[in-house]
């Protein structure tokens, strides 16, 4: 398999898939030319980029398909066209032991056939070769297989022939287990333990960096109370495991440390955080690649050993459970790959395909190297008009002696396949250019308007900054409106206030007002007297005096 010059992008992976030497609950059969031909299909229809090939406690169905098939062109030729041989090489595919705990979940029969022993993965490297995990990791796991009174119980290695005799010699003892096969019998009850296998895997310099543990926490551990006594059982598990086989979003938070008060208590509990994933644990032809209610695992990683360890440090943002791929963009809007083409026969250029990653690009090089070069390019195949206006407002180099070179060309291909051409384009792709220098003019008095535009442009390409920003707007719109209305009033009630307190001025001062009414009271209390009216007549002569001056 091929490495992806894309790096980091999100990808389907269903790292829990049996194969017909899976045992237990074997439903493919036995014709291992149809499996593999169904596996790869299915995984080809599904989007399927990784798959861990899953058996109990033996590597046969991962070696088998593996050094017979993937390794075996001529094999592959008989069974897949060329296109799917293609896409079939550029799936990773992993080697994932299921093992049997030596740690009893005990419960009642009828919810435990078994009284089932916890199971627990091993997931390795698919640098390992077959042969070396078989005799350098599973050829030295050992496991009780007998014991006499008073003395240590009888111990061999996990071996397929030694799983065979211990089967055969327990149906020998219990008739029920009559009518199995001695394997899967063995397989069953044949129990490892969790610190031997990291201790194993630790102290042999070839496995120490290539091998994670997984523990399907909600399958059958779930049984075990946090307030019972298997308590520090449950706990001993879940720390010593690098990834947890769950899709249930409660366990997904609680092991990423949301339900503990801070990120140290967790850490101080558990350990690290804890990247969950999730696959179709498929026994049979239906449910290849089908986990439970779509619950797919999306890693954002490359498709290698090295990317899927990646999750362990990062399990919030490197791994998602769900039925869609959570980087999903509009193709129309992102790109693929671009490419310089060069018909000059000077070799100026490399005519290889420049794959781009959907998110985040970084391109390195030393000074005069063709960094600026190759961004302007890509500019100004996509959006001419939007690349010349920046150019001219930076006073950026638009590298005319390629742009007047009739031999000279570049191309672009976006994610729904279409191309443009730098010397046919006409569409006008939406894309912000920053050519080199355009920040420091932006930086100068005259560009403060454009570099408001621009950090706003930049930012509205996060959807939620965006809503939440012309939320923002429509409320400061709001406000300025009342304010506006405020200012128009104050304004109205400050003109009323100068006019009447201009009037006032005019009548004069509140004291001269006052003396002055005083004197007018007294001198019209004299004219009463000196009349020498009556009260009645008094009356009577205001009567007639209003009366005169309605009319």
């Amino acid at each position: 398999m091929k490495n992806c010059s894309k790096g980091s992008i999100w990808r389907k992976w269903d790292l829990h898939v049996h194969t017909p030497f899976s045992i237990l609950n074997n439903q493919f059969g036995d014709d291992f030319d149809n499996y593999v031909r169904k596996l790869f299909r299915s995984a080809i229809d599904h989007n399927v980029s990784a798959i861990g090939l899953t058996d109990y406690c033996l590597l046969d169905g991962y070696k088998k398909v593996v050094e017979d098939y993937i390794l075996n062109d001529d094999k592959l030729a008989e069974l897949f066209d060329e296109d799917e041989i293609r896409k079939i090489k550029n799936i990773a595919i992993f080697p994932n032991l299921e093992f049997r705990l030596d740690k009893l979940v005990v419960g009642k029969e009828v919810d435990l056939k078994w009284n089932r022993r916890t199971n627990f993965h091993v997931i390795l490297s698919n640098e390992l070769s077959p042969t070396l995990i078989q005799s350098e990791f599973l050829s030295r796991i050992q496991f009780e297989t007998h014991a006499e009174t008073g003395l240590k119980a009888e111990r061999r290695v996990l071996t397929k022939e030694n799983l065979i005799e211990y089967g055969n010699r327990l149906i020998e003892e219990h008739p029920e287990f009559r009518g199995q096969s001695a394997l899967a019998v063995g397989i069953c009850n044949a129990s490892v333990n969790t610190s031997e296998i990291a201790e194993l895997l630790t102290e042999d310099g070839r496995f120490k960096k290539n091998y994670l543990l997984a523990l399907p926490c909600d399958e059958d551990l779930s049984r075990v109370s946090w307030n019972s006594a298997g308590h520090g059982t449950r706990k001993t598990l879940i720390q010593q495991s690098q990834l947890i086989f769950s899709s249930n979003k409660r366990t997904r938070s609680f092991l990423l440390g949301d339900y503990h008060d801070n990120p140290s208590s967790f850490r101080k509990e558990f350990g690290l955080p804890k990247a969950c994933i999730w696959g179709s644990d498929a026994h049979a032809y239906e449910t290849l690649f089908e986990p439970d209610e779509e619950n797919n695992t999306w890693i954002k990683a490359d498709l290698t050993f090295e990317g899927l360890k990646q999750v362990v440090f990062e399990p919030r943002s490197r791994v998602a459970i769900q039925d869609t791929c959570p980087g999903d963009k509009v193709s129309y809007e992102v790109i693929d790959s671009v490419r310089f083409k060069d018909s000059s026969g000077k070799n100026i250029f490399p005519e290889y395909k420049i794959e781009l990653n959907s998110d985040l690009n970084s391109i390195i090089g030393g000074k005069s190297s063709g960094k600026s070069l190759l961004l302007y390019h890509i500019s100004r195949t996509a959006n001419k008009e939007e690349t010349v206006k920046k150019c001219d407002l930076a006073k950026a180099s638009t590298y005319p002696e390629f742009e007047n070179e009739s031999n000279f060309d570049f191309e672009i291909t976006w994610n729904d396949n279409t191309k443009q051409s730098f010397r046919e384009t006409n569409e006008q792709r939406p894309i912000t250019y920053i050519p080199q220098l355009y920040i420091n003019k932006l930086a100068e008095e005259s560009g403060r308007d454009q570099l408001n535009e621009l950090v706003l442009e930049i930012l509205y390409q996060d959807r939620e900054i965006k809503l939440g920003a012309e939320e923002l707007f429509k409320k400061c719109d709001s406000l300025n409106e009342s304010i506006s209305t405020q200012v128009t009033k104050l304004v109205s009630l400050r003109h009323k206030y100068a006019k009447e307190k201009g009037e006032k001025e005019k009548i004069g001062a509140e004291n001269s007002v006052n003396n002055e009414k005083e004197k007018i009271i007294e001198k019209i209390e004299k004219i009463k007297k000196s009349s020498g009216f009556t009260p009645d007549e008094r009356k009577i002569y205001k009567k007639l005096s209003d009366r005169l001056s309605v009319t």
